[in-house]
């Protein structure tokens, strides 16, 4: 089931796991630690975050300012996806949205009112297509909990017969490519 998240979950890690595939060769994430001080500081919460260390995986989560390190099997998320064709043939409805740029509150409201999601933010639209036309991030702080509601949705939508995909648009290929000026202050 999980090779069938291909694309997106690709993306997810790409961009949740900050796009590098050791610890040692991030900057970022080696420094991490060693500016616990300055994130102990923080009164905000974030994550999970996940990053690839060679054979197994880290979890990194940020509670009440406070950084929180833990070793995960590597089985426990995908690592490596095939990609597949996506194709809406036959559909009875879709539905798009785009522009979100981490806007969680105003992005569920819109889904439950449009019967996409229900009251506990749990796939309603069956068999239905929903499509995220890019631009899911920046801007907005709650990019993290966007995507693993993203991911959420797409394994729920694949069991009741229906869909979701998720295209990139120049703001996702901003990130990839490490230009962050729209980026929100929460994730610098």
């Amino acid at each position: 089931m999980f090779k069938k998240l291909s694309v997106l979950f690709l993306f997810l890690l790409g961009v949740v796991l900050v796009s590098y595939t050791t610890i040692d060769r991030n900057p970022i994430l080696n420094n991490l630690e060693s500016k616990a001080v300055f994130i102990d500081t923080l009164s905000f919460n974030e994550g999970p975050s996940i990053f690839v260390d060679g054979e197994h995986l880290i979890e990194k989560n940020i509670t009440n300012g406070v950084l929180a390190s833990k070793s995960l099997a590597f089985e426990t998320l995908p690592t490596q996806f095939n990609t597949e064709p996506s194709a809406c043939n036959k559909v009875s409805k879709i539905t798009t949205l785009s522009e979100i740029h981490a806007r969680y509150g105003v992005t569920t409201t819109l889904l439950k009112n449009n019967n996409i999601i229900d009251a506990s933010e749990k796939w309603a639209y069956g068999d239905g297509y929903f499509v995220i036309v890019g631009d899911g991030f920046d801007r907005e702080p709650q990019v993290t909990e966007l995507l693993w509601l993203i991911f959420k949705l797409v394994k729920q939508a694949e069991q009741a017969g229906g869909k979701m995909h998720y295209l990139l648009g120049n703001h996702e290929y901003m990130l990839m490519l490490n230009e962050l000026r729209y980026i929100n202050k929460k994730h610098k």
